[in-house]
């Protein structure tokens, strides 16, 4: 995805989805500022501490709602959600620079549920990588799953 994303030194990043903060310390390598949002507040404290640890300086990580991004946050030069969305929430095209780039997943019609495909910003096919993503704001992960990740 990040291929896709086409990130450059000059490039604004905003990245939905932190996880461990790998991807955001690669984004960081290759773009002038990332702001990254994990809905997980212990992910997000772990990601925020292991870039600081690294000496990643232009990257910063938030825990938070990442398809409720005010459009003050913006605009960003790309956006990357690293998981599956059905539909992109109207705040992150809001959050885009006129000649924005939005990469995300999103389901394949042709190809079983677990499959999905990249789209830019335009709802161009941007790339026909097949993979598995995570569905943003999933309802399936377990309340002891939730709590592992969200525990004080």
């Amino acid at each position: 995805m990040i291929e896709v994303l086409a990130p450059s030194s000059n490039h604004r990043v905003l990245e939905i989805g932190t996880g461990s903060g790998y991807a955001t310390a690669l984004l960081a390598r290759l773009a002038r500022e990332v702001i990254s949002i994990e809905r997980f507040q212990s992910l997000a404290i772990e990601a925020g501490a292991r870039l600081e640890q690294l000496g990643v300086d232009n990257a910063g990580v938030t825990w938070g709602d990442g398809a409720a991004i005010g459009p003050a946050a913006g605009p960003f030069d790309r956006i990357i959600v690293q998981g599956s969305l059905n539909e992109i929430p109207a705040p992150l095209i809001a959050a885009l620079a006129a000649e924005g780039v939005l990469v995300t997943a999103r389901p394949d019609p042709s190809a079983p549920a677990r499959h999905m495909s990249c789209a830019s910003r335009a709802m161009r096919q941007a790339a026909s990588m097949r993979r598995r993503f995570v569905p943003v704001g999933c309802k399936r992960s377990s309340p002891a799953r939730r709590r592992r990740y969200d525990a004080n």
